[in-house]
This record gives structure tokens, sequence and C-alpha cells, in this order.
């Protein structure tokens, strides 16, 4: 019962590992007209038994943009990063290729996904 219970856990760990939530990422290139950015993510994937090893570059990763009311002005809230910036990076339920339509879509297959991060802001 063990050995089952063992191999079950191990097949659980290995799912787990990649399922992405929120990752501090060093910013390599910040796009400031499409605000999007390449990020490293500082945190190393790791699977058991085996030696952690550094995730790619993450490419294009949009950043997020708040809309403020000043008075009567509303404005766009337009952060600016820098290489060597640390940025915290969350990763959506489902994929984004669509959610940019504005419109309601049936998800795809992508849960949690690492190319599905959206920059929340800086850490420093």
């Amino acid at each position: 019962m063990s050995e089952a219970i063992g191999f079950f856990s191990g097949i659980v760990e290995e799912q787990l590992a990649d399922i992405h939530t929120l990752m501090p990422c060093r910013v390599e290139r910040f796009d400031e007209s499409a605000f999007e950015a390449d990020v490293q993510p500082l945190i190393m994937k790791k699977y058991k038994d085996q030696p952690a090893v550094e995730y790619s570059l993450l490419v294009g990763v949009p950043v997020l943009r708040r809309k403020v009311k000043e008075g009567d002005i509303i404005r766009l809230d337009n952060p600016y990063l820098e290489r060597g910036d640390i940025v915290m990076v969350a990763f959506c339920e489902r994929s984004l290729d669509r959610a940019w339509s504005g419109v309601p879509y049936e998800p795809g297959a992508s849960k949690f996904s690492i190319n599905d991060g959206v920059i929340l802001g800086g850490l420093k």
C-alpha cells in the first residue's frame, strides 16, 4: 500500500511543480510603447530527485496598468521599468490568448501556465 501512495504522491508533486501562481522575476528588457517586458524568473524549476534548473526568459509579458481618476480627470497610470528591476509576475488561471478582445470565451487546455504571466508591479 505504501508503494502505491508514494507513486501517486510523486505524480501529484510533478503536476504541482507545473502550476504557477506568483513569481519574482528580474526585468531584462522593457518596451515602454507596448507595456511589455522580457523577464527572468528568479525561482528555479525543481523536480523531485533532480537538480534545480533556471526557467527560460519570459518574453513579451504584459505590464499591469491602472486607470486613475483625479477629480474630473481620468488617466492611465503607466509604470516604467528598467533592466534589473525586480517585479512580481502573476500567472493566470487560463490562457490570455483571447482575453484582450474583452469578450467571454471558452478556455483552452492551458492552466496556470508560465506563458500566461502579467507583471503586477515592482518589488525592488
